[in-house]
């Protein structure tokens, strides 16, 4: 288990590679990048997770009888252009294609205009954000949850194939660019493995993790721990 008094706190400064226009724009709707440069990491109670749980708003639309696939194809209609959409197409040979590529529409996120779908590959496995407007997508670990106030968006991936990441993004979500996405975190670590997240505030997440030891353990085997990404 984690000590309560251990405090981890990262440079933001580094992990964000902006313009000076850049950091002004992102300065408009979410922090002053200039003066706010750090996140932390911090041990918490299981009751603080159970509190956020209870007080969450869950944002994903999830109106999968929308949008069936027919012929192997998946359709999401475009809102700006009236008879347009954009048009996923699977390709499946069996379950030896080492080339096979499975979409599946997961729901949709009203509050930014984003469809979510899933990407199947044969050792492999990620979501798209897909922009209503245009169509265009951004490639995210898995389906994130949203913060309360609708600009950030977070995603973790748990310990799965060798060489992929463990641990948490959280993106931005650019009201004044089009909704345009930005990655502002992305963890990549071997201290802990990912196992669920809840948005505490517009600025804080908690964290459900155990051990990378444990990922393959269930139920009472496994220890689990709680912490804080808060952003500063």
């Amino acid at each position: 288990m984690m000590k309560a008094s251990k405090l981890i706190c990262v440079g933001l400064i580094n992990l964000i590679a902006l313009t000076h226009s850049e950091k002004h724009l992102f300065a408009i709707n979410y922090i002053d990048v200039d003066t706010i440069k750090t996140f932390c990491f911090e041990p918490v109670s299981k009751d603080v997770y159970l509190s956020a749980q209870k007080t969450y708003v869950e944002k994903l639309i999830q109106d999968t009888t929308c949008f069936i696939k027919q012929n192997e194809q998946l359709k999401l209609p475009l809102y700006s252009r009236i008879n347009e959409y954009r048009i996923f197409q699977d390709n499946y040979k069996g379950d030896e294609d080492e080339n096979k590529c499975i979409f599946n529409y997961l729901g949709q996120f009203n509050q930014i205009d984003y469809y979510v779908v899933s990407v199947t590959y044969w050792e492999h496995y990620e979501v798209l954000l897909v922009d209503k407007l245009t169509g265009d997508h951004y490639v995210i670990w898995s389906v994130p949850k949203i913060s309360p106030d609708n600009n950030l968006i977070a995603t973790i991936l748990p310990f799965g194939l060798e060489g992929e990441p463990v641990g948490i993004q959280v993106l931005y979500v650019n009201k004044f660019d089009d909704n345009h996405i930005q990655k502002i975190i992305e963890i990549n670590q071997q201290l802990w493995n990912p196992i669920d997240i809840i948005w505490e505030s517009n600025n804080s997440i908690i964290l459900k993790v155990n051990k990378m030891t444990d990922y393959c353990k269930s139920g009472k085997e496994v220890d689990f721990s709680y912490m804080r990404l808060k952003f500063y």
